[in-house]
């Protein structure tokens, strides 16, 4: 594991995350229910980063402006509920940086934070459930997975509601039946963005 102390959302934190696949988008890796291989854009999407040497992600638009803003508080309102120090740290990933995460949070030495700051609606469906979103498990379950941590908090805050905070741990069976799964399809998958990218390198490019 490998801490990288980079400002989340800043050209550094996009340029170290190049072709890097990130537990946000591991359900993109593999499929959530089925626990299969998922669908193959994701994998074009980190070659095409490897190959241009640019991020795919370039801009902040207003709604993640607003989304920082609403996590700043979220993280706030976690810290003062639980009576916990969140630590801020920036992109965290294996020795050979070709997957890893962007923490909202670590705590002390063996947890960890993901926060979303969905619409209303969602939100209440999130309470109303209160698990964690299956769209969200993967990131969840790969933020555990990536840092080693023994245990991970989801967190779904909106102001004008209270909040949801669900926690996984590494006994959960549910995460150990996805890591038995993630492990060989990550493994492969690695494998075949790597021979992705050596299909662009056969022949020089025909100049324009």
């Amino acid at each position: 594991m490998k801490t990288h102390n980079v400002i989340q959302g800043t050209p550094e934190w996009l340029n170290l995350r190049i072709g890097v696949i990130t537990a946000s988008r591991f359900g993109d890796v593999m499929t959530t229910k089925q626990l299969k291989p998922a669908r193959n854009a994701y994998i074009y999407e980190l070659a095409a980063e490897i190959v241009s040497g640019e991020p795919s992600e370039a801009f902040i638009s207003d709604a993640m402006l607003n989304g920082v803003e609403s996590e700043s508080l979220a993280r706030e309102g976690y810290e003062f509920l639980t009576d916990v120090t969140v630590d801020q740290v920036g992109f965290i990933s294996d020795d050979q940086v070709r997957f890893g995460c962007s923490p909202d949070g670590l705590i002390g030495n063996d947890g960890g934070l993901e926060i979303k700051c969905p619409g209303l609606k969602a939100h209440i469906e999130y309470l109303d459930k209160g698990v964690v979103p299956d769209k969200y498990l993967p990131q969840v379950y790969g933020s555990l997975y990536i840092t080693g941590r023994e245990w991970w908090d989801f967190m779904s805050y909106h102001s004008e509601a209270k909040e949801l905070i669900v926690r996984t741990t590494k006994e959960d069976a549910g995460y150990k039946r996805w890591v038995e799964a993630f492990e060989p399809i990550l493994k492969e998958y690695v494998s075949r963005l790597d021979r992705l990218v050596s299909l662009t390198k056969d022949h020089p490019p025909i100049a324009a």
